[in-house]
């Protein structure tokens, strides 16, 4: 017969009380996490619906100004020059990493000054990339607004111009 000695009757017990808290404690905890997720959720749906409330009237204080509407495209251009500005800094930081690895030769140890240089500098570009992208993304939205901007002000010049077409001039009385 084979003998099987499972362990001490304290770690077993042990074991179970362990077992029996994990599960006690879960139920607050789920709760507790329940609560917060909830909060995130409504917060996160308010600063949408704020978001889209400031976007909706962004698009139609443009759409009535044609001065804004010009502002907006300078303000995309230089939103696109700023963000090309970090992608030619990324490369050059990349460039420059790749040249210092290879102009001090790295004998001594992995930790060298040069190996710590190299890494702040790649650092440094995908930081760049980092801003060059968020960069990118705030060009497309605002160039975004500004079309439905420039189609709202093409909609509302078109209505009033075939609002007058249909009208009849009033004839002078002689």
């Amino acid at each position: 017969m084979l003998a099987v000695n499972i362990g001490p009757w304290s770690w077993l017990l042990s074991v179970v009380i362990v077992g029996i808290l994990v599960n006690l404690s879960a139920i607050y905890i789920k709760s507790y996490s329940d609560k917060v997720l909830s909060r995130v959720s409504v917060w996160y749906k308010m600063r949408t619906e704020t978001q889209k409330r400031e976007r909706l009237s962004r698009i139609e204080k443009l759409a009535q100004d044609p001065h804004g509407q010009i502002l907006q495209g300078l303000a995309i251009n230089e939103i696109q020059l700023s963000s090309l500005k970090f992608v030619i800094y990324s490369v050059m930081f990349i460039l420059f990493a790749i040249l210092t690895h290879q102009i001090i030769p790295d004998e001594i140890s992995v930790n060298s000054a040069t190996t710590w240089l190299v890494r702040i500098i790649l650092f440094m570009a995908g930081t760049s990339l980092i801003v060059s992208a968020n960069g990118t993304l705030k060009y497309y939205n605002e160039t975004d607004i500004l079309e439905k901007a420039r189609e709202s002000s093409i909609k509302q010049s078109s209505a009033t111009s075939n609002s007058t077409e249909g009208a009849t001039p009033e004839k002078p009385e002689p």
